[in-house]
């Protein structure tokens, strides 16, 4: 099983601060979810699925959703007269916010093109995500 080429994939270029968060959170939560009893009697093909999905999940949580926060914040900002938002290194201006916008659309068109379901990305446990992407990956199968 290949634990690491979907978070890789997706966080290779969105910067250190993004890139980092979103591989710290879905390596924590890789641990939880193999602990869980659901994702170990799952067949080999449904648990690279789990397994990708969460990666997905990750990055959508750490990047997706604070890109889009900040292309609204942003706008706020410049209604008030401020020119740009520094966030860790990186200068969040209208270029930023523009370029981010971008990325978190084509995100949001490859989950929809690939039936991921918003829902299936946020969640309050990791039994809530694995029953869910379970029942999910099973429906698609039918």
């Amino acid at each position: 099983m290949d634990k690491t080429g979907m978070i890789v994939a997706l966080t290779d270029g969105v910067g250190a601060a993004f890139g980092m968060a979103s591989r710290k959170s879905f390596y924590a939560q890789l641990e939880r979810l193999e602990r869980q009893p659901l994702f170990q009697k799952s067949p080999p093909s449904q648990k690279q699925s789990l397994v990708d999905l969460l990666a997905i999940a990750a990055f959508y949580q750490n990047v997706i959703v604070p890109i889009e926060s900040s292309g609204s914040f942003i706008e706020v900002l410049n209604k008030a007269g401020a020119t740009h938002l520094r966030v860790a290194n990186d200068k969040l201006d209208r270029r930023f916010a523009n370029a981010s916008r971008s990325a978190a659309q084509t995100f949001r068109q490859v989950i929809s093109k690939s039936e991921i379901p918003e829902f299936l990305l946020t969640y309050a446990t990791m039994k809530q995500f694995a029953g869910a992407a379970i029942r999910n990956y099973t429906e698609g199968e039918k």
